[in-house]
């Protein structure tokens, strides 16, 4: 899941920066950072984990039965996310 805000009002955006959530977050999770930095000329791009690990909590990580997790299929999904 994307979603897209920006700071300025304007849409003269001049650069992306991407932001994603740490541990349990979700798309909100680092749009006060945003807004923080105030960056006018930014478009924000904010993306989700793609694993649910709780009520609106995401991770980016598949967790197996013995606790680790899978890279494997995170990794498509980004490049999915970036490229295609």
């Amino acid at each position: 899941m994307v979603k897209n805000i920006s700071v300025s009002k304007n849409n003269n955006s001049k650069v992306a920066i991407i932001a994603i959530h740490g541990w349990k977050g979700n798309l909100s999770s680092m749009e006060h950072v945003a807004y923080a930095l105030n960056i006018k000329y930014a478009q924000w791009i904010f993306i989700q984990g793609p694993y649910a690990v709780g009520n609106n909590k995401y991770s980016w990580f598949e967790r197996n039965e013995k606790g680790g997790g899978n890279i494997r299929n995170p990794l498509i999904y980004y490049i999915k996310l970036f490229w295609i």
